[in-house]
């Protein structure tokens, strides 16, 4: 009798598998400068680079702007290393994440980019299979 109800457990947990596994990461770099120019021009400049597990989880891999704008391999939760080969604007470049190879300006990634005269934002996101 206990084996009977045992089944039906872990077949609704071998039916989750599949799409934990299908899951969409994403990795996202972004660089922010800001400058009052009210008060003579203060500037900063803020970056980082962070993993979307796909699941509502977020991890923030670096916030030090000479590591998101240069090449660099990045650990996370994920299993294998995302590695990112970039320009200083972040506007041109690609993520290698196992067998997945994202070209910034090809499908699978965005861009973010805006400035007035307050500052610029520029992000990239790309997305890949978890």
């Amino acid at each position: 009798m206990i084996i009977s109800t045992q089944i039906p457990m872990f077949a609704s947990l071998a039916a989750l598998v599949p799409s934990i596994l299908a899951a969409e990461c994403s990795f996202t770099l972004s660089s922010t400068s800001t400058q009052n120019i009210v008060s003579g021009g203060d500037n900063t400049h803020t970056c980082y680079a962070q993993v979307d597990y796909g699941n509502g989880e977020t991890e923030s891999l670096t916030d030090a702007c000479n590591q998101v704008h240069s090449n660099r391999c990045y650990s996370s939760k994920l299993p294998y290393t995302i590695c990112v080969h970039t320009n200083s604007e972040l506007s041109d470049g690609y993520i290698d994440y196992a067998d997945q190879h994202k070209d910034f300006n090809e499908d699978g990634c965005e861009k973010y980019r805006d400035s007035d005269p307050f500052g610029a934002i520029h992000d990239t996101t790309c997305t890949f299979p978890c």
